[in-house]
């Protein structure tokens, strides 16, 4: 009998950037290289609207989460970044 994957449980995030410096451009990263510029913008913030997965909790509790807007760093960053696709 086939084991049906439940998808990961996603959580839109939305961040706020208050007062931007004038001149200044504001993008978030995705991926390696993608830079993702804002959902709206104007002098007086800049919002950025994205979702991340929920992966297992980390051995130490603390919450996991994947996607291509996370960042992840340590000498396995590589085969986690690939788990995270």
């Amino acid at each position: 009998m086939a084991t049906t994957r439940t998808p990961a449980p996603e959580i839109p995030i939305r961040v706020v950037v208050e007062r931007p410096v004038p001149g200044v451009l504001l993008r978030v990263r995705r991926g390696a290289s993608e830079l993702v510029e804002p959902t709206s913008s104007s002098t007086s913030e800049v919002v950025f609207d994205f979702t991340v997965r929920v992966g297992p909790a980390r051995a130490s509790g603390a919450l996991n989460l994947l996607g291509p807007f996370t960042q992840i760093r340590g000498s396995s960053a590589g085969r986690r970044r690939r788990e995270a696709m």
